[in-house]
């Protein structure tokens, strides 16, 4: 069983499921707002509580280059008596916690010579690790309340068939039907570009982009060409014979052309627009290289009319900056009277 404190599981709910446990049963609750997983199972004469957090910390998961590993459950198991009024209060905070923010765990970075509270990121379980534990220790000083943290994992591994195993299959499995029916996570007609992409060689640019598509189709499509501009662009200039060179940028702008004039959307055709300006700038500098006497004409573009563009992110910022900047040095290379 999955239940979730405040929202489909009131205080009389989870009090009448708590009491109504008969020996060897297991409870899983995710306590969303408190980012807190934990797991009640019922004894004879007393209840074990096992609390872990639900949810990595972000700047883990963006930090990590590999697979993230995290190891459940990072505490001891808690044992406190099967007492009906205990069991009450055990309800009452856990429905609360269910629903309520706790500003003090969320967590705070120092921005601007000030405290800034990360709105974006999950809070701290201390309000059930460190609060609710501590109430626990404190109500059963015995062997199972004092265990070694060793002890305490071995006991985990070995309790029963419905330990924590089971809970994270099942949050697995609901994850799963979730995306499963989910617009654009079907990529089974894109298997013969995703094999094309698989297949090019590394610095070889994209140059089958499927200009009738749309939706997720286009889309891998869009991060394909943005990541083989930002990582092996100027290696391929560096590498490929000029008449290459020109050929392929000329076709690849063309094909973001005629998508940039079908959309509207203003921030995917502020995307799109970018790739055709770094493509232009690539084509502009194979260009010039051909043909010296280029570099004293000016190309006509002015970095004013890039304001509206909608770029919100600091990459797309910064590869915009690149172009301002190229343009900028082919203006101030021009002869006006040309």
């Amino acid at each position: 069983m999955l239940a979730r404190p405040g929202q489909n599981a009131t205080f009389n709910v989870l009090q009448q499921v708590i009491q109504s446990m008969e020996n060897q049963d297991n409870l899983f609750l995710l306590i969303s707002e408190q980012n807190a997983g934990i797991i009640l199972c019922k004894l004879e004469f007393e209840i074990m509580l096992e609390i872990f957090q639900a949810s990595a910390l972000a700047v883990h998961v963006t930090g990590n280059g590999g697979k993230l590993l995290i190891q459940y459950p990072s505490r001891p198991r808690l044992s406190s008596p099967s007492n009906p009024l205990l069991i009450e209060s055990l309800s009452t905070y856990l429905a609360t916690m269910g629903c309520a923010e706790m500003p003090e765990a969320v967590p705070t970075t120092r921005k601007a010579q000030s405290e800034q509270k990360e709105s974006h990121e999950v809070p701290d379980i201390c309000y059930m690790s460190d609060l609710l534990g501590g109430i626990t220790r404190a109500l059963t000083p015995d062997v199972n309340a004092t265990a070694s943290s060793t002890t305490s994992l071995l006991e985990w591994k070995i309790h029963g068939r419905y330990g924590y195993k089971a809970f994270t299959t099942h949050v697995l499995v609901l994850t799963s039907e979730e995306i499963h029916a989910a617009e654009g996570f079907a990529l089974a007609r894109r298997r013969g570009y995703l094999s094309a992409v698989y297949n090019r060689r590394r610095l070889s640019p994209p140059t089958q982009i499927p200009t009738g598509s749309a939706g997720s189709e286009l889309w891998l499509a869009v991060l394909d060409v943005e990541h083989w501009i930002t990582k092996h662009l100027h290696n391929w200039q560096m590498t490929t014979r000029m008449g290459m060179r020109l050929e392929v940028l000329g076709q690849m702008i063309a094909s973001f052309d005629s998508i940039a004039i079908s959309m509207d959307n203003p921030e995917q055709f502020s995307r799109v627009f970018l790739i055709i300006l770094e493509l232009c700038v690539a084509l502009d500098e194979t260009a010039v290289e051909a043909i010296p006497l280029l570099r004293k004409y000016s190309p006509n573009f002015s970095i004013f009319s890039f304001e509206p563009l909608l770029l919100p992110t600091l990459c797309q910022m910064r590869r915009l900056w690149a172009v301002e900047t190229h343009l900028s040095h082919r203006h101030a290379d021009a002869n006006p009277t040309w």
